[in-house]
């Protein structure tokens, strides 16, 4: 085939691999988050809930939270962005429900 010539074979066959390479890398590498931040019943008030040893240690170490018997803290819900970006700083991912 010389170049800038029409292709001979439909553009579904030459799709189907590549969107199966994309699906499969995707599940390969899914994200894993550190915290999960949800809404309460309490208005005006989120809670962090750590998913793991290095996050519950920067909460507690490094944020300096008091945490609940559970391992979740409570954060005001204007503050949220600001410990989002403080934990994206500290190399520790945050999933906002």
């Amino acid at each position: 085939m010389e170049p800038g010539s029409p292709k001979s074979e439909p553009l579904g066959a030459s799709l189907a691999p590549f969107l199966f390479y994309v699906l499969f890398l995707s599940r390969l590498l899914s994200i894993t988050f550190d915290f999960t931040i949800v809404d309460t019943n309490i208005a005006g008030i989120s809670q962090i809930v750590p998913q793991n040893e290095e996050a519950y240690t920067y909460l507690v170490d490094e944020a300096h939270f008091t945490v609940f018997s559970d391992g979740s803290a409570a954060l005001w819900d204007e503050n949220v962005g600001d410990f989002i970006s403080d934990a994206g700083n500290a190399h520790l991912c945050c999933e906002y429900v």
